[in-house]
């Protein structure tokens, strides 16, 4: 698996000044954890800021590393359908002014740097706006940070599989395949399985049935319109 974030625990080095904050009950800034950009979060892991170009590239050569220190021929990349996963600043934060810094009379200034309000390093949690909450997503433009890693890995590894999670919103599965990535979705097993003489129970068990002679023509229809 890649997975778009980091364990909130002692992470590597190499993601210092990359994640993302927000105001805790305390208005305290912690670290904001991973999840969908709606409602869902999963506790011990931290959210990275998208916004920063690093990031991406980031994300790029670890997957690079992988296969060649390891020789991985193919990744899933986790939430390939929330992916880059960026949330509204918390502008009311980010605005906030700072106690002047010299005698009085010296105006006051922002207590974040125009480059930290412009990269967004405090922001309101499960409030996913960037590429997802676009009309060009929702028409289905790819997704330009998932087209950066397809075209990004394929240049050094041309045959190198990659595939993402995109279960969990039915309707984005097709920006995710547009975008050069197999969409890992329970219903794509379920459209291929009569080519091989099987199909997907409800049980999501894979069973023996009688090999239709119009399976693959029937695959290819179903798979032209789950692409639209």
């Amino acid at each position: 698996d890649a997975l778009p974030w980091v364990g909130a625990a002692r992470y590597n080095r190499r993601y210092q000044g990359l994640e993302v904050h927000m105001l805790d009950s305390r208005g305290c800034r912690v670290a904001v954890a991973a999840g969908d950009g709606k409602d869902m979060t999963w506790e011990a892991t931290m959210m990275l800021n998208y916004r920063k170009l690093a990031v991406w590239d980031l994300m790029l050569n670890d997957i690079l590393n992988m296969a060649r220190w390891y020789g991985v021929q193919g990744v899933r990349i986790e939430c390939a359908q929330s992916t880059p996963s960026i949330l509204e600043p918390d502008w009311e934060e980010l605005t906030r002014p700072n106690l002047p810094d010299g005698p009085p009379g010296t105006p006051a200034a922002y207590y974040y740097s125009a480059i930290e309000r412009l990269e967004g390093h405090v922001v309101l949690p499960n409030s996913e706006v960037g590429y997802w909450a676009t009309a060009a997503a929702e028409q289905g433009y790819a997704n330009p940070l998932l087209v950066k890693l397809a075209k990004g890995i394929w240049r050094e590894f041309p045959d190198f599989i990659i595939s993402g999670a995109a279960d969990m919103d039915r309707e984005r599965d097709r920006n995710v395949a547009l975008s050069g990535v197999i969409p890992h979705v329970t219903r794509l097993a379920a459209i291929l399985a009569p080519v091989f003489g099987k199909k997907v129970s409800g049980h999501m068990a894979v069973v023996e049935v009688a090999k239709k002679d119009k399976a693959e023509s029937q695959a290819v229809q179903e798979l032209c319109s789950m692409l639209g």
